[in-house]
C-alpha cells in the first residue's frame, strides 16, 4: 500500500511539472548596447559566446534597459576555423 501511495504522488507531481509553461531565460536583444558586453569577444567556441553575449536592450519597447541576449555571428578566419562575436542585434 504505501508503495502504491509513494508511486501515485510521484506521478502526479510529475505530470503536473510536464504542464507547468517554462520559461526559457533571457529574451533576444532587438538593439542590444554592445558598449556594456563583459568580453565582446572574439570567442573559439558558439556555445561559449552565447555564455558571455548578455547585453542592455536599447530598443524602446517594453524590455528597454533590461538584461537581453545578442546574437553571436561567426567570422571566418584565413588558416581555417571560425571565430564568434557578440552582436546587439540579429
Amino acid at each position: 500500500m504505501r508503495l502504491s501511495v509513494g508511486l501515485i504522488s510521484i506521478l502526479l507531481t510529475s505530470a503536473f511539472a510536464v504542464s507547468v509553461p517554462r520559461q526559457n531565460g533571457i529574451p533576444e536583444c532587438e538593439d542590444g548596447d554592445e558598449s556594456v558586453a563583459h568580453d565582446p569577444g572574439p570567442y573559439r567556441g558558439y556555445n561559449q559566446c552565447l555564455d558571455n553575449c548578455i547585453l542592455t536592450e536599447q530598443a524602446r519597447n517594453g524590455n528597454y534597459g533590461a538584461v537581453c541576449a545578442g546574437t553571436c555571428k561567426g567570422q571566418p578566419l584565413w588558416g581555417g576555423g571560425v571565430n564568434y562575436v557578440c552582436y546587439g542585434s540579429p
